[in-house]
């Protein structure tokens, strides 16, 4: 009808109005199918279990709950995210979501039908049923023929030989199924206090649940406190139970005095949004020091904002932003809405299974949601990681991982306009292309116009050597590429990055080439290995003390020192 509207209107509408009533006609008609589509498996779903035979339903479901699991754990892996990469396990995540939403139609439509139907409504042992086709003006035979005697033992089973076509038995079915709803429809008042119910469970769960507290946020912070910041808890004292000392932690604010200055780099996912520009990036910078946090992004059409990090967050009398928060949010890897990496399906999957490691945070912007801990109502943004729409048209923002916009951290020192800046790339790049260099670069020329002069080759950290040596006998020449920092504006000024990066060189203690002779990926091993021993981890510790070691030496030989350093 919609299309009909336009064509009769004709030289009424201009180019703007067809245009609108096109993208209009558009939302409509997607929204439309998607309705139909749910519907229908809704309503037929328990017949179509019902209709299809039972060996059929039993290995539909074993597959469903392997794809589902397999396409979680491909979701998380290293191996996928890639764009230009067209692996199986890339296609599993994403075929996974779809499987698992048209397994849980299924699941939830013959759960309704169950729920729906009298106990007393289905035949019980000592009756008799007969089925004859059932549908009006048919005279197919019926599906089967079951007689009982009282005592409940059966006298005879038997189908009839004439049996109905498949879609007759279907129609036969459904029928039965649905017929046997009968009594719970008898007044008009059923529908409407189903959903009404419904309706008061939701809005009571998005009340009383917290979207912060049940995911894996706390999970994650908890073990990173315990790990890095108890590590110097003099006087720690554990729960017996839990091992942990609520002490460990402590507030962001009260590192204001002491230098280095903190930055906790994190994401701000913006999946939706009206900056046409950043519909690869899909993502913004959001800092937290020790005096303010917020995020400016480098648009006029978006607008930023900091506040003090003393009172962001703290919600009357609960604690300010806590160290150990801050650091998961900045780890927070395995997230629903993760910028540049966003899947709306893989979005989906994660977030039935919460598997959520992000967090949702007052933007800075909003003039009350800053100062408080969590959303009120948490139903518009379970919605939005369910379907990978963060953005900022909400009071509340979803952080995940720094890395989602930009994972070596010279994005926000160069805003800073640092003069020296030490970058650490310790990501797993196995194939050592550089891209968290690249995007690093390309993002500071983009959004502040600096330029970076590498006055040495990045190609020397690569291992030189055919890729069919066997391992450890492929080494770089060197750790490091130095670079000049560029600053648009101040005439002259300039600044210097020394870029280290996990490689291997010739004159490395036996212990870190003996393993890896034994480790063919290090130091490159999957970041998802969240459990390291006592041997890997002495072996990546001792290759970043070389690493930085050799590297000062070689530069204080060629004179590349910046003079900051000396």
């Amino acid at each position: 009808m919609l299309t009909v509207y336009i064509g009769i209107m004709g030289r009424k509408f201009d180019e703007n109005d067809r245009e609108l009533w096109s993208v209009y006609g558009g939302r409509l008609i997607g929204r439309s199918l998607s309705w139909a589509i749910f519907f229908a498996i809704g309503f037929y779903g328990a017949a179509i279990l019902g209709w299809t035979n039972d060996w059929i339903v039993g290995m539909g479901g074993i597959t469903w709950i392997a794809t589902t699991l397999f396409g979680i754990f491909a979701g998380k892996s290293k191996q996928t995210g890639d764009r230009a990469s067209q692996g199986w396990m890339d296609k599993l995540t994403v075929i996974a979501p779809f499987v698992f939403l048209l397994g849980l139609m299924f699941l939830l439509s013959w759960g309704l039908h169950q729920s729906l139907i009298w106990p007393g409504d289905t035949p019980s042992k000592g009756s008799h049923v007969s089925r004859a086709g059932g549908m009006p003006g048919h005279n197919a035979p019926g599906i089967y023929l079951r007689a009982e005697s009282a005592a409940g033992s059966p006298v005879v089973t038997a189908r009839d030989i004439d049996s109905p076509a498949p879609w007759e038995r279907f129609l036969n079915i459904a029928e039965e199924k649905y017929g046997q709803m009968e009594l719970r429809f008898k007044t008009p008042w059923t529908l409407p206090i189903v959903a009404a119910t419904a309706l008061m469970a939701a809005l009571l769960l998005s009340w009383r649940v917290n979207i912060n507290l049940f995911s894996l946020h706390h999970f994650y912070r908890n073990r990173l406190s315990r790990c890095y910041l108890g590590a110097t808890n003099t006087g720690r004292r554990p729960h017996l139970l839990t091992g942990f000392d609520p002490k460990d932690d402590l507030a962001l604010a009260e590192l204001a005095g002491q230098r280095p200055f903190h930055i906790f780099g994190t994401s701000i996912n913006l999946n939706r949004g009206r900056q046409l520009a950043w519909q690869n990036r899909r993502a913004a910078s959001f800092a937290f020091t020790p005096l303010y946090s917020g995020y400016e992004p480098a648009s006029h059409q978006v607008k930023g904002g900091y506040r003090p990090t003393a009172e962001y967050g703290k919600d009357n009398a609960a604690s300010p932003v806590q160290v150990g928060s801050v650091m998961a949010i900045s780890g927070a890897a395995a997230n629903p809405n993760q910028g540049f990496h966003t899947s709306p399906a893989v979005a989906f999957l994660m977030t039935v299974f919460n598997v959520r490691l992000g967090h949702w945070c007052g933007d800075p912007v909003h003039e009350k949601s800053w100062r408080k801990r969590d959303p009120g109502l948490s139903l518009r943004y379970w919605l939005a990681e369910l379907t990978g729409t963060a953005d900022l048209d909400r009071p509340f923002v979803n952080l995940s991982d720094g890395g989602h916009f930009e994972n070596l951290g010279i994005y926000e020192l160069v805003r800073r306009r640092c003069r020296v800046i030490l970058a650490s790339d310790a990501g797993c790049d196995p194939k050592y292309a550089f891209d968290d260099l690249a995007e690093a670069i390309r993002k500071c020329y983009t959004d502040f116009g600096v330029e970076f002069e590498f006055k040495s080759k990045v190609d020397a950290i690569r291992p030189q050597g055919d890729d069919t040596l066997p391992a450890g006998d492929r080494i770089s020449e060197r750790h490091y590429a130095i670079a000049e920092i560029k600053y648009p504006g101040a005439k002259g000024l300039t600044g210097t990055l020394i870029y280290l990066k996990s490689s291997l060189t010739g004159d490395l203690p036996p212990d870190i080439m003996h393993y890896r002779r034994t480790h063919n990926s290090f130091p490159h091993e999957s970041t998802a290995d969240q459990f390291f021993d006592e041997s890997q981890f002495e072996s990546y510790r001792h290759l970043g003390y070389e690493a930085a070691m050799r590297s000062l030496a070689m530069m204080r030989e060629n004179n590349e020192l910046p003079p900051e350093l000396g």
